[in-house]
Order: structure tokens, then C-alpha cells, then sequence
């Protein structure tokens, strides 16, 4: 195997490159600039009653979840399970799947992503949130396409 990142990395709880949602967060623990486009790790927390991004498949990319606190529920196509702490979920990229909290404790988990890229679709939504292009009605589907994701109705 051939190793591609360029430097280690430690960070200390909390460390990392975050982004804010209102009550929700994201922080990027190690990016695919980092691992040269290997991976990228992110650590979600997502309030009480988050409603998720919705059905959705991205074929260049699988995710790991991997809760480390509270409760998520997650979604393939059309089976539903609820992981707690220590919970663990591996999705194949052109799966249907999604995620939520539709609980009353915060949900904690790490997102695996291989190969990297997601890092930077977070990055931007994050930007265009900032500057108001995400008010736009087409500025979203937009930026999916762009990084391969697509929504999906059952």
C-alpha cells in the first residue's frame, strides 16, 4: 500500500476546521488535501430534531458512520435503523441512503469518506451559506451535481 498523506495530523478535542449550521456543526478532522485525495474524515453534530439531507446516492464516494454519541437514524433506500454510541454503518456510495436526528440529544459521529472530496462540498456549502447563494432555490442542486450526488424519491 502506498501511503499518500504528506504530514501526520493530531488535533486535540475540538480541533479542526469547523463549520457552523445554527445549533449543527461540522468539523473537518483530516481533508483530502491532507491525504492526497485518499480520504477525509468529519465529525458531525447534529442538533436534537435535525431532519437530514434527504434520500441521496453519490457513486465517486462511499461513507462510514460511526456515532459517538446520542442516537441517529439511517436510511437505505427504504429500511430504516436507529444507532447508538458504538453504532457503525458503512454505505456504498450508489446505495440510496441518509441520515438524521430526530431525537432529543445531540448526535455525534464520525464520517468517513473514501476517496476524499466531500471536505470540500462542506467547505462550500458553508461559503454559500455565508455569502447568501444558498437562499438561491438552484444553488443547491447545483452544487450536488457538481460533487456526483443526487437525490433520490422512493
Amino acid at each position: 500500500m502506498t501511503n499518500t498523506a504528506t504530514t501526520s495530523i493530531a488535533l486535540a478535542p475540538g480541533e479542526g476546521t469547523s463549520y457552523a449550521a445554527g445549533p449543527s456543526a461540522v468539523t473537518i478532522k483530516v481533508g483530502s488535501e491532507e491525504t492526497a485525495g485518499a480520504l477525509a474524515i468529519l465529525e458531525y453534530t447534529a442538533a436534537p430534531g435535525f431532519p437530514g439531507p434527504g434520500l441521496h446516492v453519490h457513486p465517486e464516494f462511499d461513507e462510514s458512520f460511526y456515532v459517538l454519541e446520542g442516537t441517529g437514524r439511517f436510511s437505505l433506500g427504504e429500511d430504516t435503523m436507529d444507532l447508538s454510541a458504538g453504532g457503525f454503518l458503512f454505505v456504498p456510495g450508489d446505495q440510496p441512503h441518509t441520515w438524521a436526528n430526530p431525537f432529543d440529544e445531540r448526535l455525534r459521529m464520525l464520517l468517513v469518506c473514501r476517496p476524499g472530496g466531500f471536505d470540500r462540498f462542506v467547505a462550500d456549502v458553508a461559503a454559500a451559506v455565508a455569502d447568501g447563494r444558498a437562499a438561491d432555490p438552484a444553488f443547491m442542486p447545483g452544487l450536488w451535481e457538481r460533487y456526483g450526488m443526487a437525490a433520490v424519491d422512493y
